[in-house]
Parts: structure tokens; C-alpha cells; sequence
């Protein structure tokens, strides 16, 4: 049996039914791939900051990003502030054709994530 070494600690098996056999790629879209929070975080800055900078809200004051708000306005579940960054509501214009499922996805996540440790 022979192993090829891809990394010190992961190895192939290049022998039995796969040897020799070429597979091909599998392409992913950007909605298959579940961006990480550090994702979510750089979408943030980039398209929420200007307005809701460290959770806040410099249109409407008690429409903030913090815990309390976000429970009070029903937003407290990360479906909800998914829906509300891809539909907007009011001042806040909506992001579905702006951004991905996925991208709206992490920014939902980080918010409610930041939201619960008190930005």
C-alpha cells in the first residue's frame, strides 16, 4: 500500500479502487459556502457600520443593534434580523439585492452574536 503525504497530518491512499482515477472538481457558489464571523464582521463593516457603528443607530436611537432593542422590536432570532437586512424596514434600505444569502446570513449572525455579548 502506498500513501502519498498531503500534509503531516493527513494522508492519502493512493492504492486500490481510486488509484489512478481522476475526479472532478465540484464548484461552489457563494451561497454554498457558510462564511465564518469573521466574515460576518468585515460584511458588517462595510455595509452596517455607517449607521449602526458598535450596535448603535445614528437614524433612530431606540432602533439599536443592542440585546434589549433587538428583543423589544422582534428581532431577537437570527431568521428575523435576516429577513430585516434582506427586506429592510423604514430608514433601513433593504440588502437582497445587494448581497448574497449567505452574506446576509453571516451579517444576521454576527449581529445577534454581538448583540447577546454586548457589542
Amino acid at each position: 500500500m502506498s500513501t502519498a503525504r498531503a500534509s503531516p497530518s493527513f494522508s492519502i491512499d493512493t492504492a486500490g479502487d481510486t488509484a489512478g482515477k481522476a475526479f472532478a472538481p465540484v464548484e461552489l457558489s457563494a451561497d454554498d459556502v457558510e462564511p465564518s464571523e469573521s466574515a460576518g464582521a468585515a460584511l458588517f463593516t462595510t455595509q452596517c457600520a455607517a449607521c449602526h457603528a458598535n450596535g448603535g443607530n445614528i437614524v433612530r436611537r431606540g432602533k439599536n443593534l443592542k440585546q434589549r432593542a433587538m428583543s423589544r422590536n422582534g428581532y431577537g432570532e437570527v431568521g428575523a434580523i435576516a429577513a430585516l437586512i434582506a427586506q429592510g424596514k423604514g430608514a433601513m434600505p433593504a440588502y437582497a439585492d445587494r448581497l448574497t444569502e449567505a452574506e446576509i446570513s453571516a451579517i444576521a449572525q454576527y449581529v445577534h452574536q454581538q448583540s447577546l455579548s454586548g457589542w
